[in-house]
């Protein structure tokens, strides 16, 4: 899945007098851990020196926007892939769909560098195995899960438990409207009507309704 990206228009100085001077807010999955929902991505735009293990951002012909990192390089571009992806992307990104490197993220007020190279790769390489491991666990577990999710009882219960933890908070953005479900503080699910995107981590697909289930 891809990174949704927002681009801001306000940068530190300090952050632009080293060149990176384009900013997006990062809300997809695809990059976790390395990212969270809500991250100030901070990008040095026309860079030409880019290394297996640098994250980019670029953009996807048909997602937009999209922030992963390389994994390789090719003859006609370079070869990426979310940490958080179990699958590397399908194309190649060629040097005219390539927007910028991120080297700084922020998150409420905090900068951290962001780790490329070879130790971003080795990073990501940890994460990719867990994704392995994710996805044999789901295959086992994927039956009974349904089960449980299609079950009206069962999210009624849940719902009733656990709903008072849960907030919506509505957030107008240049793509138009995000509205994000919180459960005690944390981002558990996004909407964009606009584009018609849903997203929600699990297991809290049991407690919020797709939109298209909301009366």
């Amino acid at each position: 899945m891809s990174a949704s990206l927002t681009e801001m228009r306000r940068i530190p100085p300090w952050i632009k007098a080293n060149g990176l001077t384009r900013c997006f807010i990062y809300n997809g999955p695809s990059m976790r851990p390395a990212f969270r929902p809500g991250d100030m991505l901070y990008v040095r735009p026309a860079v030409r020196d880019i290394y297996a293990g640098n994250v980019i951002v670029f953009t996807d012909p048909v997602r937009g926007r999209i922030v992963h990192r390389i994994i390789s390089a090719t003859g006609t571009g370079w070869v990426t892939r979310g940490d958080n992806n179990r699958l590397k992307d399908v194309l190649p990104v060629t040097p005219d769909l390539l927007i910028g490197r991120a080297e700084i993220t922020e998150f409420q007020g905090r900068f951290r560098i962001v780790r490329g190279g070879r130790r971003g790769l080795w990073t990501a390489r940890i994460q990719w195995r867990a994704c392995w491991v994710k996805g044999w666990l789901y295959r086992i577990f994927r039956v009974p899960y349904h089960v449980l999710r299609s079950s009206v009882t069962v999210r009624r219960f849940l719902i009733r438990w656990f709903s008072h933890h849960l907030g919506v908070v509505r957030i107008e953005t240049s793509d138009g409207l995000l509205v994000k479900t919180t459960y005690k503080g944390r981002t558990v699910a996004r909407w964009q009507p606009r584009q018609k995107y849903f997203e929600c981590r699990k297991p809290f697909d049991l407690l919020v309704a797709p939109p298209n289930r909301i009366k």
